[in-house]
């Protein structure tokens, strides 16, 4: 099977069997996908897919992003939205899909490409592939305090941007990869309404970015008990 396989980069026409692979599955949804060259620096380079004839039957996405890491900006790649159809896996095509996604970074001199695994099967993939493990996402739960806390989630004003920005630049002086670029300002008039801060007092210690209540998040990302 695998050669009557063909790989290439998007092109024009590809998204209603593109789609057809990934909405079923569950992968994406359909508005978004149809909208992705909305997002700025997004080429058809970026996006992979594996046909069997005019069929779609692997499928990988990446995007640009910049991090602040080793003490300067560098661009990276982010690898989404892998996925091939269960009827064609164990048969390279994920492993080809990244080989190829990873040239095309490296023609653009990336520092590197960062994904995000939820599997032990897609983390054996990734490692074949030459991915090493960064960091592991770490969950507990607490009690509920009796108590109340010192700390506040509260919306974001004017008069908090540098603050903001300066809670981000101790962040990159942990030596772990931020999206982060000191010469802009991440958190701005247009976008403020889209962060909570966390403040002890009148202290910023963090922030978060949330979004509005929604079908699958009621309460928004972030609720303020």
């Amino acid at each position: 099977m695998k050669d009557t396989l063909t790989y290439r980069h998007w092109q024009p026409g590809d998204d209603d069997a593109i789609l057809k692979l990934l909405v079923p599955a569950e992968q994406c949804n359909e508005d978004y996908y149809r909208r992705k060259f909305n997002r700025p620096n997004l080429e058809p380079e970026d996006i992979r897919i594996a046909l069997d004839g005019e069929r779609v039957v692997g499928h990988v996405f990446g995007t640009q992003a910049t991090l602040f890491i080793e003490g300067k900006v560098q661009d990276f790649g982010i690898v989404s939205l892998v996925y091939v159809a269960t009827d064609m896996r164990r048969q390279g095509i994920a492993t080809r899909l990244m080989q190829d996604l990873n040239t095309y970074f490296e023609s653009k001199s990336y520092r590197g490409s960062i994904l995000y695994v939820e599997t032990t099967e897609a983390f054996q993939l990734y490692r074949k592939v030459g991915y090493q493990e960064l960091t592991r996402e770490l969950k507990t739960i607490l009690k509920p305090r009796t108590i109340t806390s010192p700390l506040k989630w509260s919306d974001v004003i004017p008069g908090d941007f540098d603050g903001l920005k300066q809670v981000k630049e101790r962040w990159t002086k942990m030596n772990f990869p931020v999206f982060w670029n000191p010469n802009t300002l991440e958190i701005h008039h247009r976008n403020m309404d889209q962060y909570r801060a966390l403040r002890r007092g009148t202290n910023i210690i963090g922030y978060a970015k949330w979004d509005e209540p929604s079908e699958h998040r009621p309460n928004g990302l972030i609720c303020d008990q």
